[in-house]
């Protein structure tokens, strides 16, 4: 460990994956403003993962709502959509 570095080598090295991680600069910096804040290495990763979550909860919905729509257009297409 550092003498001026708070984390531990594996920490330092989570850190470095999880920075690889983000592919635009800006993400890379919100990642480095919340590790100087004082945000735990625990909290990026359960945010991180809970963001991941909601994503994908999101692309399922919207894949659902897509479903729906070309059901009902095959339907009022063949004419069984009810009038």
């Amino acid at each position: 460990m550092d003498a001026e570095s708070p984390f531990t080598k594996d920490q330092r090295a989570t850190l470095h994956s999880l920075a690889e991680m983000f592919s635009d600069k800006d993400a890379r910096d919100e990642l480095r403003r919340l590790v100087h804040e004082g945000t735990t290495l625990r909290e990026i990763i359960l945010a991180y993962k809970t963001n991941k979550r909601v994503v994908s909860t999101l692309k399922t919905l919207g894949g659902l709502i897509v479903l729906a729509g070309g059901t009902v257009a095959a339907l009022k297409g063949l004419n069984l959509w009810p009038k």
